[in-house]
């Protein structure tokens, strides 16, 4: 499949991105449940002694809480599973800007997950908001410097007191050019390296 548009490449990237921000908070909240959980699939691999000490700790998922002075106490245990898994996933994604304030580690075990998600997070978040700022800027770029650009053509026409018919004409050939990418084009670089045959032949195709 050939793809020629400059903003569906950059779109394509621009869902990469998402997507992989959207897994890596997937698995994390997964992780961040099991370990929030006195009895799990990582208190079966432990010995019977490990997972009864484990299991005595203190568990963000059945700390009692309240929303308010007069509601009952409730535990993120007894919430639907589908509420558990969309308040790890928005916990994750806090993460890795800074430290939601409605849960936070309570044990040894979920302080070390918590540590060292944290500087993976850290780095991610990063990576991944620099890439959605590059992939978005991509997709204007051209045109963004075309407007740039012609912005000093009328500063100077105006200059000289040229007519509105006449920087109508200079716009729209400009524009012509532009959209016919002879000018600022970045193939034209490379382009400019074939040998002349193959010159040529693009040129017969265009």
């Amino acid at each position: 499949v050939r793809i020629g548009s400059i903003a569906i490449i950059q779109s394509i990237m621009l869902m990469k991105v998402l997507l992989f921000v959207v897994a890596m908070c997937h698995w994390s909240a997964c992780l961040f449940w099991v370990i929030g959980r006195p009895e799990s699939l990582m208190t079966d691999l432990l010995p019977p002694e490990s997972a009864a000490d484990f299991a005595a700790l203190p568990h963000w998922t059945t700390l009692s809480r309240r929303d308010g002075a007069d509601q009952g106490e409730w535990t993120f245990e007894q919430k639907p599973m589908e509420e558990q898994y969309i308040f790890c996933f928005y916990w994750t994604l806090g993460v890795m800007r800074t430290m939601p304030a409605e849960v936070t580690p309570v044990n040894f075990p979920e302080r070390i997950f918590v540590l060292l998600f944290m500087f993976f997070a850290l780095s991610a978040f990063a990576v991944s908001v620099a890439s959605l700022t590059q992939a978005y800027f991509k997709i204007f770029e051209r045109g963004r410097t075309f407007n740039d650009e012609y912005f000093f053509v009328r500063m100077y026409l105006n200059r000289f007191g040229a007519q509105k018919p006449l920087e109508a004409r200079v716009k729209q050939f400009l524009a012509h050019l532009f959209e016919r990418r002879r000018i600022m084009a970045k193939e034209t670089n490379l382009m400019e390296k074939l040998p002349e045959v193959l010159k040529h032949d693009v040129q017969n195709m265009l």
